[in-house]
């Protein structure tokens, strides 16, 4: 009667472990897959990537003399102390000289 129980319980605990392995084996099954898939993902964003690279066009700007052969005026910028004191016209002096 000892001999079945243990037979009994050997049974139980090595369908226990079997359960156990087939899970794991399953998790390393679904990584595999998923590691598979998203290395298909990478390699089509890939491709997409390397053909719009090839339709954009490769504009190189082109100058002529002309371009450059008027003459342009600039204006003196305003010296900024006087704006200052502009803005600031409330009766306050604010200069910092000794």
């Amino acid at each position: 009667m000892a001999t079945k129980k243990r037979a009994h319980v050997c049974n139980q605990e090595e369908e226990e472990e079997e359960k156990k392995m087939e899970q794991f084996f399953a998790l390393l099954r679904n990584f595999h897959e998923a590691l598979n898939r998203r290395k298909e993902e990478l390699r089509q964003q890939q491709q997409k990537d390397a053909k719009i690279r090839k339709t954009q066009s490769s504009w190189v700007p082109a100058f002529e003399w002309a371009d450059f052969n008027e003459e342009m005026e600039f204006q003196r910028p305003t010296p900024c102390n006087n704006r200052k004191q502009e803005e600031r016209d409330d009766g306050l002096d604010l200069s910092l000289t000794l």
